[in-house]
């Protein structure tokens, strides 16, 4: 066959060959295209012209739409909400600009101030160096000109004016002015950074002395992790603090409280919230159009836990999902009933009495070495926490970092691939019609289209991996052991700060000049034997990464300037208004998630901290080889500063506060990032300075040396201060209590505070649109013969026979009220669809949208001034319970419903029930329940036994206690206001313990007398006794 047939194998081969000649040609540098695309003219013009059409239309559409431009003016309780703007389209212009940093530290919270203080620092910071950039350009244009007229020919003839503002055809002692910028700039970037760390201090201390501060349990308590196994009690957290050489007013001036093992009820509560909300997902689209049902009911595949029961055939959803909320519900209660509080984890709480002595010990412990291996610090707010990191050993914990950093660093390096790919072919088509000519001739045939489609394609795919990035980074955080949802945003952002810099600009500059060097080694050394330090001689790295410096440094300033017209969209909201459009046209949003769309939406701190300091990155990196990098990105934090402003005035809401904790790790990066420019300019003094190895050269990295000890110098002046209240250093107040210290301290509930949430946490209901209330009967009834229908449209779920005459259900706790079969759902109006039309302890119950707290903790004080569902109810104390009967309209009640059946599950689903769960009757043949001898039902005053313990008995929490009288008590509520739910309240565990007050107050209670019959008293430590054990004199 003839060689040179194209499909013989010789023809195939060749093909073959030369394929991979032209994919590797490719491949070298993926990015020069994206490079050469556009002008700096053409991408003002642009920039400008989208940026004010934009402007103008936010400015028409915000009077109109004030769920999405301004929801915090309607949620905001009067001491938290923001100035009041008018109708017109530039009246929210004034009351930003008047708006001053010390006024809105108590309406937006320090996290929000902490932003918007970086921002301004970048706006103001690279103010001054723009002027130092325009010198620069000045030096650089004269400097290139003298050679072009010294030298002839050293200066290409018709170069853009670009290469004469930046320094590539500048050499000699012209390079001495880039040395000196780069310690200008370094003094610059110092000075602003100290400025702004002073005042952030300052805002800080004066933070810790707020009342709303002062009043908070989590300000008195400090957090100990790591416990080891002798010391995991009460008496042993109060061993590991006495540990510490303190005051002996301090060390007797604690309340300790060890974890708990609470089993599997975080699982059982989160299941149960998934089935909620699919239930309501369900009906959302089954009664979409409630004159026309659609002829076939709902089906779906039970969850994984189900199948080895239910099969993986389709079932009825409706029917299904029902049964399994009863079951969780059921399992949740025995769970809740039965969990031994007995069995410690390694961490625990203590609390003091005032702010100054958790602080004292917390920063004592911060001083010496871990005590007994255990680390002290103060504690997070209890909604911060991520308590199934709390429970992990040291070990686990070593281990999951261990694998979380080996998956970051692949995810890093592996990125490289399809980036390089994305930046070759989906930049291009025409790279694809090189290897593929049908499609090269499909583009030629409708090239406007395909235009558009690579316009769109790169950019597209590139931006939607990038916001799932931020999920990614958060999940790697969690499972390797941060122990709070605020570090984990703080280390989200440091993982995407180093995923960015290292991809889109380490790599980004730089991915030719590592090609062509891999390239040439490979060459000399393999094809021509020719020795490893030879073939490193040939192949100038330092020459090459300037060159590939200088090349790129014009894309940046083009990219710069186009994120001015992204500011412009993150004001106009469009992602929201478009996303909230299309689910409410084209899908079937349940009433919960109305609700939750027109609620201020929680601020995505890690993903605009990361664009910020990759921005900062690219200025200080490019600003030596391209002065005008520095004024344009000047003009995106001036413009972005004041829109942030406003939004965090406006729309925003911080969901977790934690104090300006992120300060600290954007002066790292800031820092960070200038050092990429000292190594810039030392490169650029190394290649275009003779002779190399030099004073001058050694002048150029110096600064970083100065970079580092500034660091230092911050961390010994500044970051105690933003960590600890600053009465500790003159000890102003430590030891020193009050008798409105101590009666607080006495009343604050540390196990109901600071005990994991799933053992308080109410239990959502499904929420229903009031307009098919009448349907959702019919949709039971159709599965349910044994139903029986009522004239109102709702069913019974049986009928009780006493004696002879027929007796309709009552609802549980609601006498002579009829049990309808539909407690167990909350219906709402249309009106009340919208957050802002909730009553007060409704948006309470929404309360997990900003700040993720159990109903138990819904009265301690906000994460964020002002933050809806988190306010301080005028007249009444933080630590104070609702007053009994206070209607919860959107959580499960108990109230009965018809016999659930088992579905089988191994880990959800029990084969007895031998407790009554309020939601259905026991089956028939189950023993009746019986109330152990310690119920506190039914004793004088509701009061707990007092009994005392025996010697080396460890105590029991008293959410024990908490717990069963929960269980026991069935007291009775009011419907819920404002709601067509027939549904009461479920008692809570704070409610219960209205009587019993902590043994702390040294005030004892009078026990009841000895019940008939019993022997005697329990010794064996149960209930709230115990309180020996918190070491307090």
């Amino acid at each position: 066959m003839d060689p040179e047939c194209p499909w013989s194998s010789s023809g195939l081969l060749s093909k073959r060959d030369k394929n991979i000649d032209l994919l590797l040609k490719y491949l070298s540098n993926p990015f020069k295209k994206q490079l050469d695309k556009g002008s700096f003219a053409a991408a003002i013009i642009t920039s400008l012209l989208v940026s004010l059409a934009i402007f103008a239309i936010f400015c028409f559409i915000r009077p109109l739409n004030t769920i999405v431009y301004a929801p915090r003016l309607k949620h905001s309780d009067e001491k938290h909400a923001p100035p009041p703007i008018e109708k017109g389209y530039f009246t929210w212009l004034l009351p930003v600009f008047k708006a001053k940093e010390d006024d809105l530290v108590e309406k937006i919270g320090l996290d929000a101030i902490v932003f918007l203080r970086f921002i301004r620092m970048m706006r103001n910071m690279l103010a001054v160096l723009s002027i130092l950039a325009v010198i620069m350009i000045a030096v650089n244009s004269g400097c290139t000109a003298h050679l072009r007229d010294k030298v002839p020919g050293s200066v290409p003839d018709g170069v853009d004016p670009f290469v004469y503002m930046s320094p590539q055809f500048v050499f000699g002692r012209c390079i001495g002015a880039h040395i000196l910028q780069t310690w200008i700039f370094n003094i610059v970037i110092c000075y602003f950074i100290w400025s702004s760390y002073r005042k952030l201090v300052k805002l800080k201390t004066d933070w810790f002395k707020t009342e709303e501060y002062r009043s908070a349990l989590y300000a008195k308590t400090v957090m100990v992790t790591d416990v080891p196994g002798p010391l995991q009690s009460n008496n042993g957290l109060a061993d590991i603090i006495a540990a510490i050489q303190l005051d002996p007013r301090i060390a007797d001036d604690m309340k300790a409280r060890i974890a708990r093992d609470v089993k599997e009820l975080p699982k059982l509560v989160h299941e149960h919230e998934k089935t909620v909300r699919e239930l309501e997902s369900v009906l959302a689209k089954y009664l979409r159009y409630p004159d026309r049902l659609p002829p076939n009911r709902p089906v779906m595949t039970p969850f994984k836990d189900d199948r080895k029961t239910r099969g993986r055939g389709k079932v009825d959803a409706i029917e299904y999902l029902d049964q399994r909320l009863k079951l969780l519900e059921t399992r949740i209660k025995e769970v809740r009933s039965s969990i031994d509080l007995k069995a410690p984890l390694p961490y625990g709480f203590v609390s003091f009495s005032t702010v100054e002595n958790a602080h004292t010990v917390a920063f004592q412990a911060s001083k010496q070495k871990k005590v007994e291996g255990t680390k002290i610090k103060l504690a997070p707010r209890p909604t911060d926490l991520i308590w199934k990191n709390l429970a992990k050993s040291k070990r686990q914990r070593r281990w999951n970092r261990t694998w979380g950093w080996v998956l970051y660093i692949f995810l890093t390096v592996a990125w490289i691939v399809p980036n390089a790919f994305i930046a070759t072919f989906l930049a291009n088509f025409s790279t694809i019609g090189a290897f593929w000519p049908e499609f090269q001739a499909t583009v030629d045939r409708h090239r406007t289209f395909w235009s558009i489609v690579q316009g769109v394609a790169a950019p597209g795919l590139t931006s939607l991996i990038f916001l799932c990035l931020p999920y990614l980074m958060r999940g790697i955080s969690a499972r390797q052991g941060d122990i709070s949802k605020t570090a984990r945003e703080r280390h989200a952002t440091a993982k995407l700060f180093s995923f960015f810099v290292f991809n889109n600009l380490v790599i980004f500059t730089i991915f030719g000049t590592l090609w062509g060097f891999v390239a040439v080694i490979v060459n000399e050394t393999g094809i021509k034997k020719t020795p490893l330090k030879e073939a490193l001689k040939k192949f100038s790295f330092a020459d090459s990464t300037i060159t590939a410096v200088f090349n790129v440094s014009r894309f940046w300033v083009v990219y710069l300037l186009q994120r001015n017209m992204g500011a412009f969209l993150d004001l106009i909201q469009l992602y929201a208004l478009s996303l909230r459009w299309f689910y409410r046209k084209f899908r079937n949003p349940t009433p919960r998630e109305m609700i939750e769309w027109s609620a201020p939406q929680p601020m995505d701190f890690a993903s605009y901290y990361n664009y910020f300091l990759f921005y900062a990155t690219i200025v200080f990196s490019f600003a030596p080889v391209h002065p005008l990098v520095v004024p344009v990105a000047c003009l995106y934090f001036a413009i972005d500063s004041f829109f942030r402003k406003y939004a965090f005035m406006y729309i925003f809401v911080t969901k977790y506060e934690s104090g300006g904790m992120f300060w600290r790790i954007l002066v790292n990066r800031t820092l960070v990032a200038a050092s990429f420019g000292n190594l810039v300019t030392a490169g650029l003094v190394w290649v275009k300075f003779s002779p190399r190895a030099s004073p001058t050269t050694a002048a150029a990295l110096v600064p970083i040396l100065g970079l580092i000890l500034f660091k230092l110098y911050c961390v010994k002046v500044f970051d105690d201060k933003m960590n600890f209240s600053t009465e500790i250093e003159s000890m102003e107040g430590v030891g020193e209590i009050s008798e409105e210290a101590l009666k607080r301290h006495r009343n604050d509930h540390l196990s109901d505070r600071y005990g994991h949430p799933a053992l308080t946490k109410k239990l959502m209901k499904p929420l229903v649109h009031d307009k098919v209330k009448h349907l959702l009967a019919r949709v039971y009834t159709e599965r349910r013969d044994e139903a029986e229908p009522l004239s109102a449209g709702v069913y019974v779920a049986g009928r009780e026979n006493v004696e002879g005459v027929g007796m309709e259900t009552m609802q549980d706790g609601v006498p002579g009220v009829p049990a309808t079969g539909m407690e167990h759902y909350g219906f709402l109006k249309e009106h009340q669809l919208d957050y802002n039309s909730l009553s007060g302890h409704q948006k309470r119950e929404f309360g997990y949208l900003f700040d993720s707290r159990p109903m138990s903790m819904i009265y301690e004080s906000s994460s964020r001034p002002g933050t809806p569902g988190g306010p301080r109810t005028p007249g009444r104390d933080f630590g104070t319970p609702p007053p009994p009967g206070t209607p919860g309209p959107f959580y499960i009640t108990p109230t009965r419903r018809e016999p659930q059946s088992n579905l089988g599950s191994p880990s959800l689903g029990p084969k007895r029930l031998n407790f009554s769960t309020g939601r259905s009757p026991l089956a028939t043949g189950d023993a009746p329940v019986e109330l152990p001898a310690d119920s506190p039902v039914g004793r004088p005053g509701g009061y707990f036994d007092q009994r005392p313990q025996t010697a080396g008995t460890e105590s029991e929490s008293d959410l024990a206690a908490l717990l069963r009288a929960s269980q026991a008590m069935g007291r009775s509520m009011t419907p819920a206001e404002g709601y067509e739910s027939q549904a009461t309240s479920r008692p809570t565990s704070r409610a219960a313990s209205n009587h019993s007050q902590d043994q702390g107050n040294g005030s004892p209670q009078q026990r009841p007398p000895l019940p008939p019959g019993t022997g005697g008293w329990n010794t064996k430590g149960q209930g709230p006794s115990g309180y020996e054990s918190y070491r307090k004199g």
